[in-house]
């Protein structure tokens, strides 16, 4: 309790597993050029749990003879969503090869994936009512947490000879919450779920390139370098009125090395 910042955060012995129930159908089809697989899925999810952000009112439970002086104050907490939560989409896969043309372009591979994602779960939320003036709970409808609704990938390669190279780009679309564990907070994603759908907080759409190359140079002795994160992409953290509110860069890595297998 933080009388401060009028803010409490607390844990929930009352909250319950994450269940999913999952249908997938996924058809492919393939001859020497390659493979392509063409699919779907619709998942039901029981009792998702994300981390809420609501203000303590007099039906707030939980907080004894005190919950009178602790009215307004920011509560922070782990909670289930109240009804079954809805994830479905489409797949699609490519994956070829040119090996059927002549040298040099029989050592290009290719490989292409998109995913495209609906998704809908029902959060718990406070309304006041007039008449006689009165909080009651309800819910609304929101993005699954941590669910983008699109997905790209992309990779063109080169191997011959001992040589291996990819350049490798993946997209995900703007994802609701930040999509991690809630690292200080107590249990759940931190999902940023708010009293009102305008103060819910997305992680922007991200692109991210990396290059993964590797060079036999004797029997089971391979030299490989690494370059993650070629265009240093940042994370931004931005409400539904697309106000940035936060900005994160954690820059590139390279990795040079010998790898030798036994």
């Amino acid at each position: 309790i933080d009388l401060q910042q009028r803010q409490i955060q607390r844990g929930n012995f009352d909250l319950s597993h994450q269940t999913s129930l999952n249908y997938d159908l996924f058809l492919s089809f393939y001859n020497d050029f390659g493979l392509i697989t063409i699919g779907g899925f619709y998942k039901e999810i029981g009792e998702a749990d994300f981390v809420r952000s609501s203000r303590v009112t007099p039906i707030t439970p939980g907080l004894g003879e005190e919950s009178a002086s602790f009215n307004g104050f920011e509560l922070i907490q782990p909670e289930n969503a109240t009804e079954n939560s809805i994830v479905q989409g489409i797949e699609v896969d490519l994956q070829t090869t040119l090996s059927s043309l002549p040298a040099p372009w029989n050592g290009f591979i290719f490989s292409a994936n998109a995913s495209f994602i609906k998704s809908e779960t029902f959060y718990p939320v406070v309304v006041f009512a007039s008449n006689p003036s009165r909080p009651i709970n309800t819910e609304r409808v929101g993005q699954f947490t941590g669910q983008p609704n699109q997905v790209f990938n992309f990779s063109i390669g080169y191997e011959k000879g001992g040589f291996s190279g990819r350049i490798s780009m993946i997209h995900q679309g703007r994802t609701f919450g930040e999509g991690g564990q809630a690292g200080e907070r107590l249990g759940g994603l931190d999902a940023q779920v708010q009293q009102a759908a305008i103060l819910d907080q997305f992680v922007e759409r991200t692109t991210r390139v990396d290059l993964a190359i590797k060079q036999k140079v004797y029997k089971n002795t391979l030299l490989f370098f690494n370059f993650n994160n070629i265009t240093n992409q940042e994370e931004v953290l931005i409400n539904r009125a697309e106000d940035i509110l936060q900005r994160e860069r954690f820059g590139f890595t390279m990795d040079l090395g010998l790898q030798y297998k036994f």
